[in-house]
């Protein structure tokens, strides 16, 4: 039976450490809590916490830093004398490491127990216990640097797979938008679209997942609007009927009444060629969106998840101020985009605050609650119609700016596309367009790929 403590090794490591810090760098990722005696992993501590910022790690050095929590300097004498080298330290790592995540396994089961028995649902505590056990795979992976020229004996076979589409971005179904991403989106990646309210971003996201869901798998999860809203507006954009009609429908001896009738019979067959699945309840935690999410990508594949939106999210830490809880969300969303293997959008609102400029094109900085947001987006489009201000224009009647202000893998700027207000439907903008004049003398701005 294998043991669960090895004071020993634990010992040889502090020992070795105390007489050549320098060995350091040979512990593999080895932490305090992976000590099975509470002295140990003090001391282990203090001698990460030195080394960290270049201070050598003596007895007296480590005494300092430990005297205060029990630890005696005739303990620490003990544990230098009785090291003969660092020669095995990595070895000793290796066994202390191995150890602990056993350790770990051993308090899964008991974990395990107690979510059994709790009053979650199957899905809330098999979503939790996987989640545990992942934590506990994921913390013994061993992962090494690698170098560039290991890397680059891949790039002709990963051009080539781009080539000829084995390995190809998500196409927004936008040729515009498309261009000025590289081809669409990445899976693994988190995109940002963000707006004032009446800007379209439903309707945006929509566009998209309408373009997308003839050849992906797409997963909407609808905090705002009941599933019924997002049918009748699908229901629309298919037909290319007015979403007026769809709601009050009539009956007239007409051949645009009868042309309108006949555009939503098309409408309801050409749903079936799409891969859509809406989630419509309200203020879902990342714990929820996670489990729905892993199940539609059991039962039908995955490729894209909508968020609707960010701040009607639900199931954060009471303990933490709403930045806080907005920032834990987005984070969690990455993770989930790079988990799964998937990209997701996220529809957030901005602040009210650029109401007050005189250009109302928003940046980076107005999104609400920002925190961490556009740290954790790989992309953030902002969208700006000048219409909703100026009802009166007629130059920029029926068009939509999605400003581009951050592309990790690209540029950013401006791509102009039309708006079908009565059918809440984006589309690409072919005629001509000329930026306004804040934006004509502005090229597209480099993230450094000069």
């Amino acid at each position: 039976m294998t043991q669960l403590i090895n004071l020993e090794a634990e010992q040889a490591i502090i020992g070795a450490l105390l007489n050549d810090s320098e060995a350091f760098d040979r512990i593999n990722n080895l932490a305090p809590c992976d000590f099975s005696n509470e002295t140990h992993g003090r001391i282990f501590g203090a001698i990460q916490s030195l080394c960290s910022v270049g201070k050598p790690c003596d007895v007296i050095s480590v005494f300092e830093k430990t005297k205060a929590q029990g630890v005696t300097i005739e303990y620490l004498n003990q544990l230098s004398v009785s090291s003969v080298s660092s020669s095995r330290i990595a070895t000793h790592s290796k066994i202390v490491r191995d150890v602990s995540m056993r350790r770990k396994i051993a308090q899964i089961g008991v974990n395990f127990s107690e979510i059994a028995e709790s009053a979650l649902c199957f899905e809330e505590a098999l979503e939790q216990a996987s989640t545990a056990f992942n934590e506990i795979a994921n913390q013994s992976e061993e992962v090494e640097t690698t170098s560039l020229s290991d890397l680059m004996l891949g790039i002709f076979d990963t051009m080539q797979e781009r080539l000829t589409g084995k390995k190809k971005r998500l196409s927004t179904g936008f040729s515009k938008l498309d261009r000025m991403t590289s081809g669409g989106f990445d899976r693994g990646e988190l995109i940002l679209v963000a707006g004032r309210p009446a800007m379209g971003k439903t309707g945006f996201a929509l566009s998209i997942a309408k373009n997308m869901s003839k050849d992906y798998s797409c997963l909407f999860f609808s905090m705002e609007m009941p599933k019924e809203q997002i049918r009748d507006r699908f229901t629309s954009m298919l037909g290319r009927v007015p979403l007026s009609f769809v709601i009050d429908p009539v009956e007239e001896d007409t051949q645009t009444n009868r042309q309108d009738w006949a555009s939503i019979v098309e409408a309801t067959s050409k749903a079936k060629d799409h891969s859509f699945y809406i989630d419509d309840r309200s203020q879902r935690s990342l714990l929820d969106i996670r489990i729905k999410a892993k199940e539609v990508k059991r039962k039908h594949g995955l490729d894209i998840v909508f968020v609707d939106y960010l701040g009607l999210m639900g199931g954060g830490d009471k303990n933490e101020n709403r930045t806080q809880q907005i920032g834990s969300y987005s984070r969690g969303l990455k993770a989930l985009a790079k988990d799964l293997n998937i990209a997701v959008l996220c529809l957030a609102q901005l602040n009210r605050g650029l109401e007050q400029r005189p250009d109302k094109r928003p940046l980076l900085s107005d999104l609400r609650d920002s925190g961490e947001i556009e740290q954790d987006a790989d992309m953030v489009f902002m969208l700006y119609r000048d219409e909703v201000y100026h009802p009166d224009t007629t130059c920029d009647r029926g068009i939509a700016e999605i400003i581009i202000r951050k592309q990790r893998q690209g540029v950013t700027g401006t791509v102009p596309m039309a708006f079908i207000g009565e059918q809440t439907r984006f589309e690409t903008l072919e005629s001509h367009w000329t930026p306004p004049s804040s934006f004509a003398n502005k090229k597209p701005v480099s993230r450094g790929f000069d």
